[in-house]
């Protein structure tokens, strides 16, 4: 039997989850979760938008075991982990989502709640820590340490050995030189090239990345 999955997030990247998900065979989303009222009533891929998170509580009832976070949230790296612990504590449990095409080696590590989505690449020895997104064709590459919250965006490629910290968000099609370490709560900026270690809670942009 498949496990009902509730969807918090009814922004464009809920889409793509939502896609993955329903190229999973024992996942399904049963409803969608979002605190823009405007949206409520209406469908994503022909899931409903039922409401708000005050719904969670109704939909335990009627049978959603699972969820995941559907939202990017960058300027805010605290927003989808307090998300995610929200819904733990109302008595869910974190799926992981990861597409049928996404390719990821039964060597690597995946923790809890993490979405890995179309095409994207996660290889042996790459370890993820939990509520990660690993976005649309990035790759995350051997000897790579992802810890709670991380973001890839689009097209971001982590060469081998990259230690992200908690909270890290990579831009899209940024890449990062193996071995660099990048600090909690650091984000990266779009196309950005990292050859040098980034300090927790510091944002670095251009080719190669500096402090912006």
């Amino acid at each position: 039997m498949n496990q009902k999955c509730v969807v918090f997030g009814a922004s464009g990247h809920a889409m793509s989850v939502i896609d993955a998900i329903l190229s999973m065979p024992d996942l399904e989303p049963c409803a969608i979760l979002t605190s823009d009222a405007s949206m409520w009533g209406s469908q994503i891929l022909g899931i409903p938008i039922r409401g708000g998170d005050e719904l969670v509580g109704q939909l335990v009832a009627e049978g959603a075991t699972t969820f995941t976070v559907a939202f990017g949230a960058i300027g805010n790296p605290h927003l989808r982990m307090a998300v995610y612990n929200s819904a733990i504590r109302c008595g869910l449990s974190p799926a992981n989502v990861i597409h049928s095409s996404a390719s990821v080696s039964q060597y690597a590590e995946i923790g809890n709640g993490c979405q890995i989505l179309r095409g994207a690449i996660v290889v042996a020895g790459a370890k993820l820590g939990n509520n990660v997104l690993v976005n649309t064709g990035a790759i995350v590459e051997h000897g790579c340490l992802l810890g709670d919250g991380c973001f890839l965006a689009t097209g971001a490629m982590l060469s081998g050995d990259v230690v992200l910290e908690n909270g890290v968000h990579i831009g899209t099609g940024a890449s990062v030189r193996q071995g660099i370490r990048i600090g909690t709560n650091a984000i990266v900026g779009i196309g950005a090239a990292v050859v040098k270690n980034v300090d927790a809670g510091t944002t670095v942009v251009g080719v190669p990345a500096r402090p912006l």
